[in-house]
């Protein structure tokens, strides 16, 4: 039997189970039917372990765990594990009985619809015993499916670095309240937003100045900063010759681009400095040209 309809219930903030947002169910404790025993979960946890590599790390010991429950716990974390697995840092799931009869199963979230899915597979990926070819097929396609919703909804690569930072240092975080894939990091009066890594209070200027290369190099040792020297190239023979003053290795990177698009570091050879510049073309808006520098 393929479960469906299921109905999670989102929380935005910290509850008795997770210090950070989480989706939810309640299940009956023999949801996964009467004839499970111990050697069938270890069984499951195998099988998934196989064939899902990674998924289910951090799973807590099931000794002395009853099957409904471990069934449930190994759902849990296989549903963490494909979060994670695009860009997620989703640090909570588990199963504790809610009352005699009662489990109550969480998973953390970025994107609530997101979790409720990948928690609603790991449901029916503990079962796949009990299916037929088509039932597990069909599994097979939602978990594609809801890995490319993943890659697209879930943080990018450096609000990802920043949620990793936070998490080692015990700092909450959770989407924000303007959306638009912004995430608070902390609570209360001294917590922040952030767009990747741009904190939501900083100035349009200052945006506009960070992502212009030539300007930044500029501005900053005007302040007081230093700089590793730059020189600006407009084609690949102007890089080479670029390089000549600077000495090896070199960095290169559009003069205005952000999240790392483009850039390439450690070059030590023209081979790999002409490479890099046409990347670096490729990647630049109209009207740019590409930067190079020592490092």
């Amino acid at each position: 039997m393929y479960l469906a309809g299921l109905q999670f219930r989102h929380h935005p903030g910290a509850t008795t189970h997770a210090n950070g947002p989480t989706v939810s169910i309640n299940l009956p404790l023999d949801w996964c039917g009467d004839n499970v025993d111990d050697a069938h979960v270890v069984h499951v946890v195998a099988r998934l372990g196989d064939a899902y590599p990674g998924w289910l790390d951090g799973l807590p010991s099931l000794d002395f765990v009853l099957p409904g429950q471990a069934l449930a716990l190994v759902a849990t974390y296989w549903a963490r594990g494909l979060l994670n697995s695009r860009r997620g840092v989703v640090l909570d799931a588990g199963a504790t009985r809610a009352t005699a009869t009662v489990l109550h199963l969480w998973v953390g979230t970025h994107v609530p619809k997101l979790s409720a899915n990948a928690l609603a597979l790991g449901l029916n990926a503990v079962r796949l015993d009990g299916m037929d070819a088509l039932a597990c097929n069909r599994l097979v396609a939602q978990v594609g499916t809801l890995l490319d919703q993943c890659g697209t909804l879930h943080p990018d690569y450096i609000a990802r670095v920043l949620m990793i930072g936070a998490a080692d240092t015990g700092i909450p975080f959770a989407p924000s309240p303007f959306g638009n894939r912004t995430w608070q990091y902390g609570l209360g009066r001294r917590s922040r937003c952030f767009l990747e890594a741009t904190p939501l209070d900083d100035s349009l200027t200052g945006t506009r100045i960070a992502r212009n290369k030539l300007l930044t190099h500029d501005l900053l040792p005007r302040l007081g900063f230093a700089m590793p020297r730059q020189v600006q190239a407009e084609t690949a023979e102007q890089a080479l010759s670029a390089a000549q003053q600077l000495g090896w290795p070199l960095v290169v990177k559009p003069a205005d681009r952000g999240k790392g698009k483009g850039v390439a570091v450690g070059i030590r050879d023209s081979e790999g400095l002409r490479r890099a510049f046409s990347e670096a073309r490729a990647q630049r808006t109209a009207g740019d040209r590409a930067t190079t520098g020592a490092r």
